[in-house]
């Protein structure tokens, strides 16, 4: 029978799957280890949309030590969605892995996005105590580079960018795993056209984000989002968002989405007793939502 996706979660975007696990590992008096894994997807591998998943199998051997662990023979198979392989190793808690993704068709994950034949190397390294991860992977007007640091308790995000045609979205910060769990973020997004990748409206979307906070020991965040000159369903597009938020509240709301002839907007505070959230909005071009 297998795992079933469908059994921790409800609703109908929810994957149908039977995912059967065998796992084998062996440990010496010496210390010496090997293993075997392999998860399998006993039933059709399939895009999302399908209320499928896009996963064949999963397979790996393990040998080494316990303090110096090699993983070998690493395949991931997406079936019609191509597949990433490699090696790796992991060494006094320092993870080092060399993968290369080859034929990824992002269409066999959802049908409604292009055809693709992505791939390109992922590595995660060690070097002097850091893990460093390095990705480019891509096709022609398709590029994905990911570069990040977690050294001393410190994720550093070099830079996230996604590019598809036009379309640019670029993400940098960093995150404190210490007690706090502090965070901060930032990122752009330039000439977003959803229609560069796949069956979705043509728009021209330009905005600037930034996120703050920390998670613990209670979760905070600041958000800004500012949009600049854009255009979604062939109208003007504009606005901005400023809010703080934690678990109780919503405080310094600055709220204002202009699209066509149609106005949201909203300010104040929410959550206590004493706050008060004006919202205005006007629809007087609703029909162009159906267009």
């Amino acid at each position: 029978s297998g795992i079933d996706p469908r059994r921790f979660g409800s609703g109908a975007d929810v994957p149908q799957a039977a995912i059967a696990l065998d796992l084998t590992a062996e440990v010496q008096p010496d210390r010496t280890v090997s293993g075997t894994l392999n998860i399998v997807n006993t039933l059709p591998a399939g895009p999302l949309d399908q209320h499928l998943l896009p996963l064949r199998s999963i397979s790996a051997q393990l040998d080494g030590t316990l303090e110096a662990a090699n993983i070998k023979d690493i395949v991931l198979d997406f079936a019609a969605a191509g597949h990433v392989s490699g090696s790796g190793s992991i060494d006094k808690g320092l993870a080092a892995f060399a993968l290369q993704a080859e034929k990824i068709d992002l269409k066999a994950i959802d049908s409604k996005l292009n055809r693709t034949v992505i791939g390109g190397p992922i590595v995660l390294s060690a070097q002097g105590g850091a893990q460093v991860l390095k990705a480019r992977v891509g096709q022609g007007r398709y590029q994905l580079a990911i570069d990040a640091t977690l050294a001393e308790g410190l994720l550093n995000l070099q830079q996230a960018q996604l590019s598809a045609g036009k379309s640019t979205l670029s993400l940098q910060g960093r995150a404190q795993l210490n007690a706090a769990q502090s965070f901060a973020l930032s990122g752009s997004i330039k000439r977003f056209d959803p229609s560069d990748f796949g069956a979705y409206p043509a728009a021209d979307v330009n905005a600037d984000l930034h996120l703050d906070g920390h998670r613990a020991p209670d979760w905070q965040v600041a958000a800004a989002i500012a949009l600049q000159p854009s255009r979604l369903l062939q109208q003007p597009l504009s606005g901005q968002l400023k809010l703080n938020a934690d678990a109780q509240r919503l405080q310094g709301v600055d709220l204002a989405l202009r699209l066509g002839g149609n106005l949201i907007a909203a300010s104040g505070n929410f959550g206590a007793p004493e706050d008060r959230l004006a919202l205005r909005i006007d629809a007087r071009n609703l029909a162009l939502l159906h267009a």
